[in-house]
């Protein structure tokens, strides 16, 4: 009897379990597995009635079912119903897509408070969405203070899960190091950001940079800033990016950010054309025509500058007479060139050795004297500075007998050539028993009254000038090859002096540098050399000083533009005399 008793006692038990059926979370399992076979009618009768007894994972299921429209029709609103009961459970899945529903507004009205406090809940508990949205809500101070440190706290944490997430987290932690938004700024790691959440390469990723700072971008709150642009810019084109160094190219040639180079326009843009770029070769053939449009612009300027230049120097570079003490004398302007000096052709058989080698001598412009310097302006500076000259001092000056050179005691400038004292009808005489030295204190008087700086000619000028300068004929002597009819000389002049002028001038209209007086030159007194020459100024050193032209009681082969004599530099001679020069 006892035994009946406790068969028919576990057999009620039995019964009474069997009725029980399963479990909620046996009813969860079962429906899982029913939506891994696709079974998904099945699946939400085993979740719902799971959800009936208040299992929060079942509710979970029913509202992803509803959410992706899996064995029901898609339906956001009862999904984010079903998410809400499952959430209010604690269920940290739930609550993650909650989060994700109110943040984007799906089968609910968009609510960042409602998303940052589920958000808040499912990631506590690791949920990289909850993680995500709740960091973008932080970033932009939506539904929670803006707080970019927390915002990057949970990017971070979303990085490095990897997946899709990881790259939406990337492309804005690369923003945030770019600006330096809740971490430290760094551009290696916004640049690593950039690569990871892009795939590109690092030239690529510097350019993008490049390219955001460059037009600025409203969502991402950067603003143009050209600084930055180019210094993004620089760093791909650095790093071979062809574009990048095509804008280098533009941003030099137009001084954006930087000093404006055409050098540096020229280099970036070569570089770019190099890699294929067409942007860059069209910008360097647009800069070629460029260029050759100024050169051509520059160089027409510069020609007419020039010849504007020639023709003021023309109408300021003629003669002019000088007026000193009320005695006036004139200074021929003569132009420059290149000329054979020495003993060339026209000279024949009359040339010294010392007239060898001819040889080529160019020459800048000068003044030289119309005509020697006379008695009367020379009467001028002795009167003013009461300068004693060389044949003063030693109380006698050379003259000729006849026959023979002599000494002859007070002679000086003030006689003839006869040792005679000059009348005032003869201040229109060449000045002769003057020293080299004494028609350099002459020429140093001479500059300080009037401005212009006077000295004696080179040698080199006094025959450039003798033959006629560019105007030369090639006479033999100063303006004729006839002597009679420029010069005096031993078989005209009657033994004497002539007042300047009263022959005929050479090419130039210069008068007298055939005969009347041998002339004073600055140079010292040597041999020529064969070498081409630029404005010579004869030997640095000597013992006697070089005389030009020829005399009234010399021969006329000694009358020649090319032949040479010498004196020591302190004494007088009534054959000898000056003329001046002056740069122009």
């Amino acid at each position: 009897m006892y035994h009946e008793k406790l068969l028919i006692i576990v057999l009620i038990a039995v019964l009474g379990m069997t009725a029980c059926g399963p479990t909620p979370e046996e009813l969860v399992e079962q429906g899982k597995n029913h939506v891994e076979n696709e079974n998904y009618t099945e699946a939400m009768a085993c979740f719902q009635k799971a959800a009936e007894k208040g299992n929060a994972e079942a509710e979970y299921n029913i509202a992803d079912l509803y959410l992706n429209g899996l064995g029901v029709e898609e339906d956001h609103e009862t999904s984010a119903e079903w998410l809400k009961k499952s959430a209010e459970k604690d269920y940290p899945e739930a609550q993650n897509m909650l989060a994700v529903m109110y943040y984007g507004g799906v089968g609910v009205p968009q609510d960042y408070e409602k998303a940052a406090k589920w958000a808040k809940r499912a990631a506590a508990y690791d949920m990289v969405d909850a993680q995500y949205v709740l960091a973008s809500l932080y970033a932009d101070g939506k539904g929670v203070p803006q707080d970019f440190n927390k915002a990057a706290e949970l990017l971070l944490k979303v990085e490095k899960k990897g997946g899709d997430l990881a790259k939406e987290a990337q492309s804005i932690l690369f923003v945030m190091y770019l600006e330096g938004w809740g971490v430290s700024k760094s551009d290696d790691n916004a640049v690593e950001m950039l690569r990871k959440a892009s795939g590109l390469s690092l030239a690529e990723a510097q350019f993008g940079i490049g390219e955001l700072y460059n037009k600025g971008n409203k969502d991402l709150k950067i603003k143009p800033d050209v600084d930055k642009t180019v210094k993004w810019f620089r760093r791909a084109a650095e790093n071979g990016h062809a574009q990048a160094q095509n804008y280098m190219g533009t941003i030099y040639y137009q001084g954006i950010g930087v000093t404006k180079s055409v050098k540096d326009a020229k280099y970036w843009w070569q570089k770019a054309a190099d890699q294929g770029n067409e942007d860059a070769k069209e910008a360097l053939r647009n800069l070629a025509k460029a260029e050759a449009k100024v050169k051509a612009k520059a160089e027409a300027e510069a020609k007419a500058a020039e010849e504007a230049r020639k023709k003021a120097y023309e109408e300021a570079f003629h003669n002019k007479t000088f007026t000193v003490n009320g005695v006036s004398f004139e200074m021929i302007a003569v132009k420059g060139g290149t000329f054979t000096m020495g003993g060339t052709s026209e000279q024949g058989g009359d040339c010294e050795d010392d007239e060898k080698p001819a040889h080529i001598v160019t020459l800048s412009d000068y003044y030289i004297g119309k005509f020697e310097v006379t008695v009367g302006v020379f009467r001028e500076f002795v009167n003013e500075t009461n300068y004693r000259t060389d044949a003063d001092k030693e109380g006698w000056s050379w003259v000729w007998t006849g026959s023979t050179w002599e000494k002859k005691n007070g002679v000086n400038w003030k006689c003839n050539a006869n040792g005679s004292v000059r009348n005032s009808s003869e201040d229109n005489h060449p000045v002769i028993h003057v020293s080299w030295n004494d028609a350099k204190a002459f020429c140093k008087w001479l500059t300080g009254k009037t401005g212009q700086t006077f000295r004696l000619p080179t040698e080199a000028e006094w025959e450039y000038a003798a033959r006629g300068g560019n105007k030369s004929n090639g006479y033999k002597f100063s303006g004729s090859n006839s002597i009679d009819n420029v010069a005096w000389y031993t078989s005209n002049s009657g033994s004497m002096t002539h007042p300047v002028g009263t022959k005929s001038p050479n090419e130039l209209g210069i008068y007298d540098m055939t005969g009347n007086v041998w002339e004073w030159c600055q140079d010292w007194y040597g041999n020529y050399s064969s070498g081409s020459q630029t404005n010579p100024h004869g030997h640095s050193t000597g013992s006697s000083r070089v005389c030009r032209g020829g005399g009234w009681n010399y021969y006329a082969k000694h009358c020649r533009v090319s032949n040479r004599d010498y004196r020591t530099q302190d004494n007088g001679y009534i054959i000898l005399g000056f003329r001046l020069a002056a740069d122009n």
